[in-house]
């Protein structure tokens, strides 16, 4: 008889618990068809550009806003993040406008939650970026790059720069690597298929990507390298050649 091995048993009861619990949520939902929605929560979901979901909630970690009680442990949650920079949690693994409660977390502040506390912060909006590949990228043969697009709007993405990189929540983002040296078939294969995985969030990104972008053959050396490669020629022979030069005249 086939044992089964303990982590495949424990990660076929977790599915089986999510499963009970969505049944759960859906059957609630059902009953509570005729209930009046709560006003705070239908207006944060207008205003929401972000959601992150199937969280779960720790011992005393949120309290109910309705009634002040604590959250129970391992309670499904999701966030909210909204087009004002403000961050709300709810009860559900996803949004649900009967069945989802405004929770009020009382520790494991995010650095999100944090940072605008202590800073006020406002809506960030950002700009576009063109990157350089530098010394170092080509020799890696691979450069890293980052993309954003508006979440509430059905905009076009744009490169940006990678400190931009999820710093405001009213926008969608990705990364991805991006071959710059290499033999063209390679590359061309490549970074053909990052620009497909990329499209299933961004749909119209291959726009902004032709496919050797930034692309330097010779195994990243300039055109004057693959030169002297070619030829067997380095630098210090060159330096060599024009300082007995100079000394002849």
């Amino acid at each position: 008889m086939i044992k089964k091995n303990k982590k495949e048993t424990r990660s076929s009861k977790a599915r089986s618990k999510i499963k009970n619990l969505k049944k759960i949520e859906e059957l609630a939902r059902i009953k509570n068809t005729g209930d009046v929605v709560s006003k705070a929560v239908q207006a944060i979901q207008n205003d929401t550009v972000r959601v992150v979901e199937d969280q779960v909630a720790e011992k005393y970690e949120f309290r109910y806003n309705d009634t002040n009680n604590f959250v129970k442990k391992g309670t499904f949650y999701h966030i909210h993040y909204t087009k004002y920079l403000k961050e709300y949690y709810m009860t559900s693994m996803s949004h649900d406008s009967i069945l989802s409660r405004l929770i009020i977390r009382q520790k494991n502040f995010t650095e999100f939650g944090k940072y605008n506390k202590l800073n006020g912060q406002s809506p960030m909006h950002l700009n576009g970026y063109v990157p350089k590949p530098t010394v170092e990228d080509y020799k890696n043969g691979y450069m890293e790059r980052h993309f954003a697009r508006k979440s509430n709007q059905n905009s076009s993405p744009f490169e940006i720069h990678p400190a931009d990189n999820g710093v405001s929540p009213l926008y969608t983002y990705i990364t991805m690597q991006w071959k710059i040296t290499g033999r063209k078939n390679i590359v061309n294969a490549f970074n053909k298929l990052q620009v497909l995985i990329a499209s299933k969030t961004f749909l119209n990104i291959q726009r902004l990507l032709p496919d050797f972008q930034y692309y330097r053959g010779g195994g990243g050396l300039s055109a004057k390298e693959a030169v002297m490669k070619s030829l067997g020629i380095s630098e210090k022979q060159i330096e060599k050649k024009i300082k007995s030069t100079t000394k002849t005249f």
